[in-house]
């Protein structure tokens, strides 16, 4: 259902993403802010990995502990493969497990509620088989999407600047302009930049 709304309000709005110009701002706060929400996106969840820890996200816990009989656990989206002995998992974290109570045909991505009967088997109590690949596509055509619609705007951009190359053959527009997003120099400055703008 997500994948169906997310692809129609990319159709939806892709002739708008599509006729706007691309314009691409020079401000530095604006570059500094971009920088800082990149550094953020990577960093936060390092930082964030103790308190997840500590929570016991995806059971991290109970997988690390040595005395794990009798605990609850579950496993989301794990691949498994089917043994004499109902099926054997393999953790986000690499190790692999018994399945107790398991039934599976062929290998498959599962989701799993179960109990671990020894420090190596899980009973399974409730076990849900995910459709092959059906995820993955979904995603990696989201990726194309994207990528699609951004080389577009890229191609267009380009086009539109080798048609019109004012603003890299007379560098005075551009600075014009970068002074007025900036908000620097006097107000002698800042006339001057908009009556740029406006021819």
């Amino acid at each position: 259902m997500l994948t169906l709304c997310g692809a129609v309000f990319f159709v939806a709005l892709l002739p708008r993403a599509l006729a706007e110009p691309l314009a691409w701002t020079r401000t530095p706060r604006r570059w500094m802010a971009a920088v800082a929400g990149v550094a953020a996106y990577f960093a936060l969840p390092v930082l964030g990995i103790n308190a997840a820890t500590a929570a016991d996200n995806h059971f991290v816990q109970i997988l690390a502990s040595p005395h794990r009989t009798g605990r609850y656990v579950e496993f989301d989206r794990v691949p498994c493969v089917p043994d004499a002995g109902g099926g054997r998992i393999r953790t986000f974290a690499g190790e692999r497990l018994q399945l107790s109570g398991a039934d599976v045909e062929g290998n498959a991505t599962v989701s799993i509620r179960g109990r671990f009967v020894d420090e190596q088997t899980v009973a399974v109590l409730a076990m849900h088989v995910h459709t092959p690949a059906a995820r993955d596509v979904a995603s990696c055509i989201g990726i194309l999407m994207i990528v699609g619609l951004w080389g577009a705007k890229l191609a267009g951009w380009k086009s539109r600047d080798e048609k019109h190359p004012t603003s890299r053959e007379q560098p005075g527009m551009c600075d014009w302009r970068f002074a007025i997003d900036a908000g620097i120099g006097g107000p002698a400055v800042r006339s001057a930049a908009v009556l740029s703008r406006s021819t």
